[in-house]
């Protein structure tokens, strides 16, 4: 008996809604032939393989509170921000006339040294990004230690600005909340990473960004000038404050503790939104600030966005689509986000 012909496997033309492209529809073509042509032991393996190079692509496309549209014309417009921020302070992005503080009298940050520290900002470079660098001879990670340069040591790469990612995942509504009719203030705004991403990502009436270097208020030319304590009427109106690292590595220990004493005072409207990186205790315990949180704010507890990787048994054995490595490794670097709301 003749064995009826094959029928051709009609391409899908749209995904979520929204119509393919032609490239898309040739490259939707392509892998349904490959995987076609697998046995389903091999298409298995192949999709995990797959998923884990391709994931930090994936992690882009399934961001929270994505609206297609939208989306697609903030991310042209931040990537333009990014490669004129580029030019205008290379890849390091410092204040020639900074002067940085290392903890080193913690455990984490043992060995931190102006030596041993190269700032970067993660903002303008991800980690490929930075690969990309110093595959060129741009950037270094490692520095010749005390005996010359057949002691070469890994340098600790430090930045002092949110992800791309972590911007996204700041503007949901899980950790800054609805937006709309309110206003944000981001303390030591840098290059305005947080101001950008408030525009494109949010619906925020107002956003202020304040920076004390007039280098980078110079360069973004998007945030105010000046010390965050003499803004008091500021601090007191505003419904979102975001503090990134914002006082550790450019205060001393005793100056930490004065800054801290004072914002506790000026951060006292019910309601209003702390978000901070690190935990607002770990900021205290390093400035060696003795003031009680409970009674200042309740920490928000924020889901991280992606699942945890199935092992591949459980993920054999459950037969389910594969989330990438790369996807739930993302959940790192949205951990050191922290959410608070002060108590009033």
């Amino acid at each position: 008996s003749k064995m009826a012909p094959k029928q051709k496997r009609k391409r899908a033309e749209k995904r979520d809604g929204w119509p393919l492209g032609a490239a898309e529809l040739e490259f939707e073509e392509a892998v349904e032939q490959l995987l076609a042509g697998l046995t389903p032991d091999l298409r298995q393996a192949f999709v995990w393989r797959a998923t884990g190079r391709l994931g930090a692509f994936e992690a882009d496309a399934l961001q929270p509170a994505a609206v297609a549209p939208r989306e697609n014309a903030a991310e042209e417009s931040l990537e333009a921000i990014r490669q004129a921020l580029r030019k205008r302070v290379g890849p390091k992005a410092v204040d020639p006339d900074e002067t940085f503080y290392f903890p080193a009298h913690l455990p984490e940050f043992e060995g931190y040294t102006a030596e041993s520290v190269e700032h970067v900002d993660a903002f303008l470079y991800d980690e490929a990004e930075l690969d990309d660098l110093v595959e060129e001879g741009k950037l270094s990670r490692y520095y010749a230690g005390p005996a010359g340069p057949r002691d070469m040591k890994e340098l600790n790469f430090v930045s002092h600005s949110f992800s791309v990612a972590q911007l996204r995942f700041i503007f949901s509504d899980a950790v800054a909340g609805p937006l709309a009719g309110k206003t944000l203030v981001d303390v030591g705004a840098r290059l305005g990473a947080v101001l950008w991403g408030g525009a494109l990502f949010s619906q925020a009436e107002r956003l202020v960004g304040v920076e004390l270097s007039g280098y980078f208020a110079k360069v973004q030319q998007e945030a105010m000038h000046a010390d965050v304590l003499t803004c008091e009427p500021l601090l007191r109106e505003a419904d979102v404050l975001v503090l990134n690292n914002v006082f550790e590595f450019f205060h001393s220990r005793q100056q930490q503790q004065q800054i801290w004493t004072q914002m506790r005072q000026l951060l006292s409207k019910k309601g209003q939104r702390l978000i901070t990186v690190p935990a607002l205790c770990v900021s205290l315990a390093r400035a060696g600030s003795e003031l009680d949180l409970s009674q200042w704010v309740r920490e928000v507890p924020v889901a991280q966005p992606y699942p945890s990787q199935p092992s591949l048994e459980e993920a054999s054995v459950a037969q389910s689509a594969f989330h990438s490595e790369a996807l739930a490794e993302q959940n790192e670097a949205f951990a050191c986000i922290h959410v608070y709301e002060v108590l009033g």
